[in-house]
């Protein structure tokens, strides 16, 4: 059976960090939403800007005298050098601190696939232009390294540009009945699974920092041709029916 690629969501403590390091204004907590922030206004601009670009609303740039590829072009407003400018003053402008260029590639790729999954529905006047609420902290799998330290799983995430830049200790917060995303990332820790890039968000409702992390490994897979159906009910709590994958009772 091939590998599978899925996504673990579980939230997150800051591992060895006190309240003073965390909150206010000079805290984490408030660069990290301080971040969010900026991305997500920088994704809407770029967004907008590749949609003027495929109308023929907005110049094509060229380079080399050729146009230069879409997925190239969402990249582009976020360069440290020469950054395309679509609307006449810089796209990104991170206040303390901008994410790394790995992070931000993350964020173009998310970009590109956003606009190029929308655009037909667009054009043919089924939708408008989609905007970001909130932009997630993208994270490229080479900047998470995850580990076990004694009995605690760690995960090591490096979000800021520039060489010497702590990276953010993370701890994942799971409860008696995760025990299935506990053991995908034990399997990362100790190398039976690989991860791949994640997110890193603040969930509005639990206000808990989330970390939604892509992983690729080997199921094994079912024995047998039976699955079971579970149907809630309001009078009867739950019906459970059996039957073999070629539809017949069980």
């Amino acid at each position: 059976m091939p590998p599978v690629t899925r996504t673990a969501k579980f939230a997150v403590y800051f591992k060895g960090l006190d309240r003073k390091v965390l909150e206010g204004k000079e805290g984490l907590w408030y660069q990290l939403a301080r971040s969010q922030g900026e991305i997500t206004r920088a994704a809407n601009q770029v967004l907008s800007a590749l949609y003027l670009v495929k109308t023929g609303a907005l110049s094509h740039p060229l380079k080399e005298g050729k146009l230069v590829p879409m997925k190239t072009l969402a990249w582009a407003p976020f360069r440290q050098k020469d950054p395309w400018v679509p609307f006449g003053d810089p796209v990104y402008t991170p206040g303390r601190a901008a994410l790394a260029a790995g992070n931000l590639t993350e964020l173009a790729g998310l970009i590109y696939t956003r606009l190029e999954e929308d655009f037909k529905d667009i054009r043919k006047g089924k939708q408008t232009l989609p905007t970001f609420r909130t932009v997630p902290l993208p994270i490229r799998a080479d900047c998470i390294k995850i580990t076990r330290d004694k009995d605690d799983l760690q995960i090591a995430v490096s979000l800021w540009a520039g060489r010497g830049q702590p990276r953010v200790m993370l701890s994942p917060v799971l409860g008696r009945r995760e025990h299935a995303q506990r053991d995908i990332l034990e399997r990362v820790a100790s190398g039976v699974y690989k991860h791949g890039s994640a997110k890193m968000y603040k969930d509005d409702r639990s206000k808990k920092w989330m970390l939604s992390l892509s992983w690729t490994g080997n199921v094994a897979e079912v024995e047998g041709d039976r699955v079971a159906g579970v149907d809630l009910g309001l009078i009867t709590t739950a019906t459970v029916a059996y039957t073999t994958t070629a539809g017949e009772e069980a």
